[in-house]
């Protein structure tokens, strides 16, 4: 077990710094996600990045999304979002909308569809939910299912439920045990199981001629997915760090110190990563995670500048260092932190600070001066994001528990990314050491990850041996004829005979000049 006790430094060991390639990943949403496709999404133009408009005739005016009455059998809008199914929840999707159905000929139908398979689909699918709105003297609507065979299972009559024009508010949901409630104008049409689970797509399809405005959309889904990572566990006893785990760089030295650098550096009797005169650096995962806790040790962390017998500072003190989550990349040039879900920054006067949520919480209210000046204990620190909420917690890396001193819940969406400690200040000395990440999905991703060093294998001297001169002898060189040598030739002589030609005829310009004015005398 590793000895943990004042800063004593005894050795040093120096690594060579770690450098991994980015990894190109999906950007999906994971773990316990709400996902919500609203007007935002056609505000000012269509979100083709959430939408396909396969026909490109649906339109956009005035943040409304309007079906023209020229509309065709093939126009429809189709969400590029997947509704899953997951056990965490009771719903799969619900859809509110209000909308003007303006023109529906008889015998056509407008369709508000779940479960559709692809952005291409189109009316009769199988495993299609269609709920058809249809001119039969006045405003009707209709549910149908398709079922595996693709064959049609009613499961709401035509109802009766408004006039053509008319402003109408259509509420529908899919639970997860596959029952499927809809309203209208706040009447209740049906609440029945359907034959299909309802997962897929969701959208807006047509058999033709039907012109519709959709004023308002909210349509609310939900996923529980795993991105695939390892449980990671670092205590740089190897003197490095696992590379197919861990990335490392510092962007930035600290301003006016100098040396800036991060490497292994034992402290009592323990190898830890060192942070030295660093600006802006990084120490963060490979993998991406959602759900996940990250746990490390801070050994040693310089409170207060440390002066010489001058009063000129030989060590600055610690500015501040950060924890973020859902990062975009692994590896980063700049400070990427700014991009991320969330950076959560340990401040000099003991506090934690959600960079994007504003919120706060005072460690040293909770018993944990952990940054203050006249503090000289290592401490523990701890983050948790596990289905948005977020939990910050802390101790003295002598004490077995956890305290918590934050928690707070982001948006509905979880976020999925790397994962990072980061030092974001002018200055940052001090030490990271005992360094987990772990997986907390319900269903974790897991996979085991090779062990490849960091360090930097210098080859073994190379003996170099005097090259031998070798001279050739002159009846062995060998009388041969280049052609290309013409070219050059060639270019010289009709240089020559141009300049040649060029002085004569200057000659004779000059005597013909000369005589002409002889003869201008007489």
């Amino acid at each position: 077990m590793k000895q943990k006790k004042k800063r004593i430094i005894t050795s040093f060991f120096l690594a060579g710094i770690l450098l991994v390639s980015s990894r190109s990943v999906l950007n999906v949403e994971a773990g316990a996600s709400s996902i919500v496709t609203d007007n935002s999404s056609f505000k000012e133009e269509l979100d083709t990045s959430l939408w396909n408009n396969s026909d490109r005739d649906v339109l956009i005016q005035d943040g409304v999304l309007v079906f023209p009455n020229e509309s065709t059998d093939t126009t429809s809008l189709i969400s590029k979002t997947i509704a899953r199914s997951s056990d965490k929840y009771e719903e799969l999707v619900h859809a509110d909308l209000t909308m003007q159905l303006m023109q529906i000929p008889e015998g056509q139908k407008f369709v508000l569809a779940f479960g559709l398979a692809s952005i291409d689909a189109v009316l009769g699918e199988a495993g299609n939910v269609e709920i058809a709105f249809i001119n039969d003297g006045g405003l009707k609507v209709s549910v149908s299912a398709f079922d595996d065979s693709g064959s049609e299972v009613v499961i709401s009559q035509p109802a009766a439920c408004g006039k053509i024009g008319n402003t109408i508010k259509v509420y529908a949901s899919i639970s997860t045990a596959g029952v499927l409630a809809l309203k209208v104008d706040g009447k209740v049409i049906c609440e029945k199981e359907l034959p299909v689970s309802g997962e897929g797509r969701f959208g807006f399809l047509q058999s033709g001629s039907c012109g519709a405005r959709i004023n308002s959309v909210e349509i609310v889904s939900y996923e529980y997915d795993t991105p695939e990572n390892c449980n990671v566990f670092e205590d740089f006893e190897s003197g490095t760090i696992n590379v197919n785990a861990l990335t490392s760089k510092m962007v930035f030295g600290a301003q006016g110190y100098a040396p800036s650098k991060t490497f292994i550096h034992e402290i009592d009797g323990n190898k830890v990563f060192y942070l030295q005169n660093c600006g802006v650096m990084y120490l963060g995962s490979v993998y991406q995670y959602s759900n996940f806790e990250i746990t490390f040790d801070v050994p040693y962390l310089q409170r207060a500048h440390e002066l010489d017998e001058d009063g000129n500072i030989i060590t600055p003190k610690n500015e501040n260092f950060a924890v973020s989550f859902g990062d975009e990349t692994a590896d980063y040039n700049d400070n990427g932190y700014v991009n991320s879900a969330d950076l959560l920054i340990f401040t000099g006067s003991s506090k934690v600070v959600s960079w994007n949520t504003k919120k706060d919480a005072d460690m040293a209210a909770k018993g944990y001066p952990v940054l203050a000046e006249e503090c000289n204990r290592g401490f523990s620190v701890k983050v948790s994001v596990i289905d948005s909420v977020i939990t910050v917690g802390v101790k003295w890396m002598d004490e077995e528990q956890f305290t918590d001193v934050m928690e707070y819940q982001i948006s509905g969406r979880t976020p999925t990314g790397y994962v990072h400690i980061w030092t974001t200040a002018n200055v940052a000395n001090m030490a990271i050491d005992n360094l987990r990440i772990e997986n907390k999905d319900e269903n974790p991703n897991l996979i085991e990850v090779e062990y490849r060093s960091g360090l930097i294998e210098a080859p073994a001297d190379f003996a170099y041996q005097p090259m031998e001169r070798i001279y050739r002898e002159k009846e062995n060189v060998e009388e041969t004829f280049n052609p290309w040598l013409i070219i050059p030739a060639v270019a010289g002589g009709c240089v020559l005979l141009f300049g040649a030609a060029l002085l004569i005829m200057t000659i004779k310009e000059k005597k013909k000049r000369k005589g002409e004015s002889l003869d201008g005398k007489a």
